[in-house]
């Protein structure tokens, strides 16, 4: 029998799989969890989003937030996992990402926001995050 955890794990990994079916079955998009699919769901929270009110977003948000999640995992690895009362995708030990909040602040703030550009840039602040120069915290002389 497994923790309430990693019974709240399969409900968010299932509520990804159902975004994946919705996009099939209503729009007729393959969604494979690749960087094309997040860009596609970026395109699609911007064609949505001022059509809720931020009452009626959070089943979006949930939902969305699940697949940009699981996108984030089987892209560049980790876990879902609570930190501090929050559901996050933890990458590694030192990189977490917060795909419900992430896809929630898109919805608010539009493409300024935008969970592609979020997901496109992981890798490279992954790299820089294990580099010891990008740690300084005084510009050099």
């Amino acid at each position: 029998m497994g923790t309430e955890s990693d019974n709240q794990r399969e409900v968010i990994k299932a509520t990804a799989r159902s975004i994946q079916e919705f996009a099939k079955e209503q729009m007729d998009v393959d969604l494979d969890f690749d960087s094309e699919s997040v860009k596609w769901l970026d395109g699609y929270i911007e064609e949505i989003r001022k059509q809720y009110d931020a009452a009626s977003t959070a089943n979006l948000i949930a939902a969305f937030g699940a697949y940009f999640g699981e996108a984030l995992i089987q892209n560049y690895g980790g876990e879902w996992q609570q930190y501090k009362g929050t559901w996050c995708v933890s990458i590694d030990e030192d990189h977490k990402a917060f795909p419900f909040a992430k896809v929630a602040k898109q919805f608010e703030n539009g493409s300024l926001d935008s969970i592609y550009q979020f997901f496109i840039m992981v890798p490279i602040v992954m790299k820089l995050g294990h580099d010891p120069d990008f740690k300084q915290t005084t510009p050099p002389d």
